[in-house]
């Protein structure tokens, strides 16, 4: 919504693409220990489910490709000016404390290959091993299931041979335990980092409660203009929302000039942007 506003102001008119539902059928961490839910494997094998995109995954390929260059300077900007993208997340970190993301993320992939190592999982990897060799698919752990090149992962055939691979590598993972030990290992030495770390996880805590605070804001007041435009006869578009009604917003956005773009800045991370 923001973005589309800052567009408006620079007399640009785009309609987004739709990258699926809201919210999505699966999560990044779906597969954490790889495939995992019977169901998913039924329907898409080793595939990702279908509407896992973002404004830049494949998604969204097709859509960019066809911008022109006035649609593409609005949106991602020049070397002189901040793009429409820029502009919305500047806005949307207003206020918002700051936070160590990036040491947050690293943490995360190193707990998941901590644990890969870890006594009760690789014993149940190892049954996991034998289960799927029963079944006829010889392979030496979940990453090489997957990693097949039978299953050509980046193109969109699905056969009925991958289907019933992954179905079998689900089955696999449950009854070996391999699913739960690892969930159970990685788990504890979560907690243990998450005991360490106290300070620097509340600034992770702050930093999310902030900026979703900032969002819910918007949100809201596109919810009071929306109900607004409906009572007088209009009817608002998903792709063109009526102009949000600050009035009732948090103070900064009642001062923000949201169809205007901000000038050059250099952005701290999760902070106020500085000259």
């Amino acid at each position: 919504m923001l973005t589309e506003r800052c567009l408006e102001g620079r007399d640009v008119s785009l309609d987004f693409p739709d990258t699926g539902p809201e919210p999505p059928d699966s999560y990044d961490n779906s597969r954490r220990y790889g495939v995992a839910d019977d169901r998913a494997a039924a329907l898409y094998g080793y595939h990702l489910p279908e509407g896992e995109g973002s404004r830049d995954s494949g998604a969204t390929t097709g859509w960019g490709e066809a911008l022109s260059a006035e649609e593409e300077a609005a949106l991602y900007g020049t070397d002189l000016s901040p793009g429409c993208y820029r502009h919305t997340d500047s806005l949307l970190a207003r206020g918002v404390p700051e936070a160590d993301l990036p040491w947050f993320a690293d943490q995360s992939a190193e707990t998941l290959v901590r644990t890969e190592n870890d006594p009760t999982v690789t014993q149940a990897r190892k049954r996991w091993r034998t289960c799927m060799n029963q079944a006829g698919h010889p392979y030496t752990d979940p990453s090489a299931a997957i990693g097949d090149p039978r299953w050509n992962l980046e193109g969109p055939t699905i056969t009925e041979r991958e289907k019933k691979t992954a179905r079998t590598d689900v089955r696999c993972k449950q009854s070996s335990g391999l699913l739960s030990n690892w969930h159970a290992a990685e788990t504890a030495l979560q907690r243990q980092l998450i005991a360490r770390h106290a300070d620097t996880f509340e600034a992770l805590s702050s930093h999310k409660r902030a900026l979703l605070k900032n969002v819910l804001a918007v949100l809201n007041s596109q919810a009071v203009s929306g109900s607004r435009a409906t009572a007088a006869g209009h009817r608002p578009s998903v792709f063109r929302p009526m102009p949000p009604l600050f009035s009732g917003a948090d103070e900064f956005f009642a001062q923000a000039d949201i169809a205007a773009p901000e000038p050059a800045v250099e952005q701290t991370p999760g902070g106020e942007p500085e000259p």
